[in-house]
């Protein structure tokens, strides 16, 4: 008869828990998934509590007659989100973490009518401007972020699916106003997505589509008083959501992100601010993430506060040590997140598509008060992203894009550790669409970018993402590898290496 519940004592003075991981092979999920759904569900349910030890593998492995690497994959992905420890030579241990937050009971959900809208864009500034006007200039050696590559956009499925669109609307459509919030079948698409891939588990009306993070930001801060509503951000942070936060006159918070979760929490605790703008998976430039027990401690300060964590989801899909990490959405029992995607890191920046996914306590106001304004996606590309989603073709682009961009990340990081001096530093490089670069040779970061910048090679300087520039690291630049053909990334690196520190 097989052993359940909490045994004691454990090896190293734990309990020790046995048991309730089993696997279906008649259901269609994947058995690493479902070694990781049990463990994470015995968690959460208090049946396995802090500092607990887990089955280890070979009892698994024996037990329900899986591959080792199955149940190592799934044991190695909750180490990486945070609930479990690997203590070398004793086992897998649950993480001495309060799980509380995540138990709390979900609040009456509101339901209000299905209406919203658009609006005018924030103008980026002039740095972010002669940035971007930089990167539009030819260089055969392009480290910016945030571009793609020409082969990167499936133009030919694209293009098909337009015509179908325009085919089977006849062109009624585009004689009529269509729903504020946007189109319902695309909105019933990217709820499917978002409940498979990032663990958002939303319904279509509280999905509310823009052309991208800035217009989310200013519909958002539509519902919120600057007067009394104060705004808190990563410092350094995305300089276009400072841009659209101080153009709306509400006061901004700076708070700490690269001093630890600690200094980041109590500069959060005394701003008092009502708005939290945060990008927990992937920081932005810093690359770091946030760990489960901090995202819980937000949560819990949001809770406590009456506040919002308004979560930007930019490009977390790409991981490259370990599965993807679910979202802080995916962890809101309490209805105080708001999420913020977009289609422009996977897609095309240029179609400007992006939405929003509004909790249910804010959902009335959400509708009330942007009912008014209109959807500024044009109503035949959301009916062509729909066709493409509802036909199998999104999935498949976003794993060609994680294959590809797999890729370029390990071969940009393995040139310039085979390339560059001992001076040079990564930071970030586990994620995301982006690294930083600290090269120490005695330049600054204008330096940098001008010498690379004369040999052809086009990398980006981060101090903008400092509200006071002075306060970035001197030599610190960003290199990206989206908008880099892999099959120039190693010359492109070496063209660096010598501009920087000669032949």
């Amino acid at each position: 008869m097989p052993r359940t519940g909490i045994q004691t004592p454990g090896r190293g003075g734990s309990a020790l828990a046995w048991g309730a991981i089993t696997v279906d092979r008649s259901l269609p999920t994947p058995l690493y998934r479902q070694v990781y759904d049990c463990v994470r569900g015995q968690i959460l349910s208090g049946a396995w509590r802090p500092g607990d030890q887990i089955p280890s593998l070979r009892d698994v492995v024996r037990n329900q007659h899986l591959a080792r690497n199955t149940v190592l994959n799934a044991y190695q992905q909750l180490c990486a989100e945070g609930y479990l420890e690997n203590r070398q030579g004793a086992g897998f241990f649950v993480a001495d973490v309060s799980f509380d937050i995540l138990r709390a009971p979900l609040e009456p959900a509101e339901h209000g009518g299905d209406e919203m809208g658009a609006g005018l864009s924030s103008p980026a500034s002039t740095t972010a401007a002669q940035e971007e006007a930089a990167a539009s200039t030819e260089y055969r050696y392009d480290f910016s972020y945030g571009n793609l590559t020409a082969d990167a956009f499936p133009v030919n499925t694209w293009r098909k699916l337009c015509t179908e669109a325009l085919y089977a609307d006849d062109g009624k459509g585009l004689g009529r106003y269509f729903h504020s919030q946007g189109q319902l079948g695309l909105r019933l698409e990217i709820a499917r997505y978002l409940g498979q891939a990032r663990g958002v588990q939303c319904a279509p009306e509280q999905i509310f589509l823009t052309t991208g993070v800035q217009q989310s930001l200013e519909r958002l801060l539509l519902l919120f008083d600057p007067a009394r509503d104060r705004f808190a951000m990563e410092e350094p942070g995305f300089p276009p959501v400072r841009q659209v936060v101080t153009d709306r006159g509400f006061d901004l918070a700076s708070i700490p992100c690269d001093q630890g979760h600690r200094a980041y929490e109590e500069a959060l605790r005394s701003s008092d601010a009502r708005l939290i703008y945060a990008t927990p998976s992937h920081q932005m430039p810093t690359g770091i993430h946030l760990g489960l027990e901090a995202r819980l401690r937000l949560l819990e300060l949001a809770q406590q506060t009456d506040a919002y964590v308004l979560e930007d989801d930019y490009d977390s899909v790409f991981r490259f040590d370990a599965q993807p990490i679910p979202t802080l959405t995916a962890l809101d029992s309490t209805n105080r997140v708001i999420y913020l995607g977009t289609f422009s890191k996977l897609l095309a920046p240029a179609l400007r598509l992006g939405y929003v996914v509004i909790p249910r306590r804010l959902l009335p106001r959400a509708q009330e008060v942007l009912g008014p304004y209109r959807c500024g996606v044009s109503l035949l590309e959301q009916e062509t992203l729909r066709l493409f989603m509802a036909g199998g073709h999104w999935d498949r682009h976003v794993r060609r894009m994680e294959h590809t961009i797999r890729a370029r990340h390990a071969l940009l990081v393995d040139e310039i550790r085979r390339q560059m001096p001992a001076t040079v530093t990564l930071q970030g490089a586990d994620a995301g669409l982006h690294l930083l670069l600290t090269v120490g040779n005695g330049m600054d970061q204008d330096q940098l970018c001008r010498t690379a910048a004369a040999a052809g090679v086009l990398v980006q300087r981060t101090d903008r993402y400092w509200t006071d520039p002075a306060r970035a690291p001197l030599d610190t630049v960003m290199l990206a590898y989206s908008a880099i053909p892999g099959n120039r990334i190693a010359e492109g690196v070496h063209l660096l290496r010598t501009a920087w520190f000669g032949s």
